[in-house]
């Protein structure tokens, strides 16, 4: 199990990393959702993820994996899932 988050202080924004072309960015946490595989290493879950304002950008959501040769997995989805807790202080 990989939940990195649990009793932790959930951060307001993150700093998201630069791409080719996009600058980095400071990104709103608007909710928390958790995943059965870490989408890029396929580490076994559950693994705490966040996800990200705006959603029309990217990233939209990070994989918090903690895997040392993954870590953070910063991506674009299309949809969050249905579990997905919303943060009652920000709008989604």
């Amino acid at each position: 199990m990989t939940r990195w988050l649990l009793n932790r202080t959930i951060p307001n924004k993150v700093l998201a990393p630069s791409t080719d072309s996009q600058p980095s960015r400071e990104c709103e946490v608007v909710g928390l959702f958790t995943l059965p595989e870490c989408p890029n290493c396929k580490r076994d879950g559950p693994v705490d993820c966040m996800a990200l304002g705006p959603g029309n950008m990217w990233p939209n959501s990070v994989v918090v994996c903690g895997d040392n040769d993954c870590g953070l997995y910063w991506s674009l989805v299309s949809q969050f899932p249905p579990e997905t807790k919303w943060r009652s202080d920000v709008t989604p």
